[in-house]
């Protein structure tokens, strides 16, 4: 089979073939001088080119998306169709059955002549211009107005290639644009004109998709070409799967078509070709198309030495070497310049080289102000400078600045651990890579168990029961995180049972803190109350506390012993003297009187009141002051009517002849 870019071997396939599919991207304009405000340098004044093709960002600010899409529409008519767009527009003149589906918006394919009933614009065009009500149908076709409107006559300004265009400059002040100079719709006159492109998040037209399906599947395809286009952007490059199925032979023309990844995606007998289409497209198409016409193919030089005056002077190009030294030197060489431009400024001088990097993992800039992470595959014009070596490998150092904040970052190599390092301006992100630390249980493959096994001081060391430990603990250590898992799969329901409890517990002790110091400011407490305990309320539990009334009274007032006169029996009066006698004991008698009044002798005197006297009522109800209980065998004085002190009582026993009892006493 013919390899995949042989160019005769795809002569004799076009000559064959008949119904033709052709998808083509921005790199069919590219030669053309269009910017395609796409990859890392896609900005326009410090904004995303994609972020402004939205109808979010129409709705915010429409004026700078219309100087946005103004200075696309001055740039595409300065722009000339170029050899490709010629090729194909022939190619569509020859063949009626080839259809050219394009995701350009800049025109040049209908500048270039080509048939518009054998193409299909599938993003719109810069120069069709819409309402911006979504219930409004209103549509022109063809407004090639430069500029579109007089507020945006900034965009429309032509200046020298020295100079630079403020429009282009994200530091030079503008005038804004207001919503109110910018044309309404004359259809229902409250919508803005807004450009007839597809913005994202829009839809394509359903009726133009349905039309290109109905083509696919009306007959067998033969070429299917994929021009100036990654194929990466849906549902356009859905159309190469559709076409395959349709039996077609895909032919691939892009610069990048040829590298190790794209080559990947190549079928046998298919076609890859990695060159500017521009150029490359009217030598494919010869059989078919002729030869262009020299003044379209000068229009590809003319073009690129305007528009890229700088491209044009590496490797020697455009630099005059006088005919005495020819041969001798560079022209590079003799006008002090360097092959690779500005890019080697610095490489005399510091050892420098700008150079295109791509950040090998994520990076957290510490100069921003804010934690800001640039991620993995970010590409930087960084300074490439060797720093040392590792033996006799070098270490080199890419130094960049973060466009954010203007900070510099600093990555090296790292040749010992085969790694890139961040030195200055950054840390790398913690990705959480498994790292075995030092006391941490590692798991042995069955490789490494077998070599352990084999080798005798192993056999020391790791025994059957230790490999089973550590089964029996990785087991173990799998069941308690899967537990974990499940109980904390929903950790807000457990922090309010939590809470929940504690709120609880904290109101009860509250509760219990405010009764105590309740207690102790009515009973003028100075000492701390301890908590309750079971014993302390099983003990209250054994006190019966009776109804309050006037039996306690009479309890107070009755003596807890009886005198040993009433004990011992009545007097009775003697028939001859008339005075009372008290009748003879026996001996027997006598001595358990005598031990009787022992007893009661040390027991009142061993016995104290319970009751604390100034909370006792000594007063009756009728103001009269209740008889005073006293103690037998405490002297006392009495107070006599008329304010004298009587003398004291001659015998205890004639005290204990009155009302003694435990309480109601009176108190020193």
């Amino acid at each position: 089979m013919a390899p995949h870019n042989d160019v005769e071997a795809f002569h004799e396939v076009l000559r064959s073939s008949k119904r033709m599919l052709a998808l083509c991207g921005a790199g069919l304009s590219a030669s053309s001088g269009l910017p395609t405000f796409r990859g890392a340098g896609g900005l326009w004044r410090n904004y995303e080119a994609t972020s402004l093709a939205t109808m979010n960002a129409f709705r915010t600010d429409p004026g700078l998306v219309w100087l946005f899409y103004g200075y696309r529409r001055h740039m595409c008519l300065r722009a000339d169709p170029n050899p490709g767009h010629y090729a194909l527009a022939a190619l569509a003149r020859e063949n009626k059955d080839f259809l050219c589906l394009t995701q350009n918006v800049d025109n040049l394919s209908q500048r270039a002549d080509h048939p518009t009933e054998q193409i299909r614009t599938l993003h719109g065009s810069l120069f069709n211009i819409k309402c911006s009500n979504a219930k409004c149908d209103w549509v022109q076709h063809g407004n090639y107005d430069d500029p579109f409107c007089p507020a945006l006559a900034p965009a429309s300004l032509d200046f020298p290639p020295d100079e630079k265009n403020p429009l282009l400059d994200p530091y030079h002040r503008i005038k804004h644009v207001t919503e109110e100079e910018l044309p309404k719709c004359p259809s229902c006159g409250t919508g803005l004109q807004r450009p007839g492109v597809v913005w994202f998040s829009e839809n394509l037209d359903r009726d133009m998709l349905n039309g290109v399906d109905n083509w696919i599947k009306a007959g067998k395809l033969d070429l299917m070409f994929v021009i100036g286009t990654s194929a990466k952007v849906w549902p356009a490059a859905g159309y190469i799967q559709k076409a395959k199925e349709a039996g077609a032979r895909v032919v691939i023309v892009n610069p990048d078509a040829e590298n190790e990844d794209e080559m990947n995606k190549i079928h046998p007998g298919d076609f890859a070709f990695g060159q500017d289409a521009a150029e490359y497209l009217p030598l494919l198409l010869e059989p078919v198309i002729g030869k262009l016409p020299d003044e379209q193919m000068k229009r590809l030089n003319t073009r690129r030495i305007a528009t890229h005056p700088s491209t044009m002077q590496g490797f020697n190009m455009g630099r005059y070497v006088p005919p005495d030294v020819e041969g001798t030197t560079t022209g590079n060489r003799l006008h002090g310049k360097h092959a690779l431009g500005s890019r080697a400024s610095k490489l005399a001088s510091h050892g420098a080289l700008v150079v295109r990097f791509e950040l090998p993992f994520a990076v957290w800039c510490t100069s921003c102000p804010k934690p800001t992470v640039i991620g993995q595959g970010v590409r930087f014009n960084a300074e490439k400078k060797r720093v040392g070596n590792y033996h006799s490998t070098p270490i080199w150092s890419f130094r960049f600045r973060h466009a954010d904040c203007g900070g510099a970052i600093e990555i090296r190599t790292d040749p010992k651990n085969t790694a890139y390092v961040v030195t200055e301006g950054g840390t790398k992100r913690d990705m959480g890579e498994d790292k075995v630390l030092d006391g941490d249980q590692v798991i042995l493959t069955d490789q490494e168990r077998e070599a352990l096994r084999k080798n005798a001081f192993a056999k020391l060391e790791k025994t059957i029961a230790d490999r089973q430990q550590l089964k029996e603990a990785t087991e173990r250590i799998d069941d308690l995180v899967e537990a974990s898992a499940r109980h904390w799969d929903d950790p807000y329901t457990h922090n309010q049972k939590l809470r929940r409890a504690f709120r609880a517990e904290r109101k009860s002790r509250e509760s219990a803190a405010a009764a105590v110091e309740h207690l102790k400011d009515r009973m003028s407490l100075g000492i701390d109350i301890v908590p309750a305990t079971e014993e302390d309320a099983r003990r209250a539990a054994l006190v019966d506390f009776g109804t309050l009334d006037d039996t306690r009274d009479r309890a107070l007032t009755k003596p807890l012993f009886e005198s040993t006169q009433r004990a011992t029996g009545k007097s009775r009066k003697s028939p001859h003297t008339g005075s009372l006698e008290t009748p003879k004991m026996l001996k027997s008698e006598k001595q358990a009187a005598w031990r009787k009044e022992s007893l009661v002798s040390e027991l009142m005197g061993n016995t104290r009141a319970a009751k604390d006297p100034f909370l006792l009522d000594t007063k009756s109800g009728n103001g009269e002051s209740k008889p005073s209980s006293r103690l037998v065998g405490v002297k006392r004085k009495r107070a006599s009517p008329n304010g004298d002190t009587p003398p004291a009582s001659k015998a205890l026993l004639q005290e204990a002849s009155g009302l003694a009892g435990l309480v109601n006493y009176e108190s020193d």
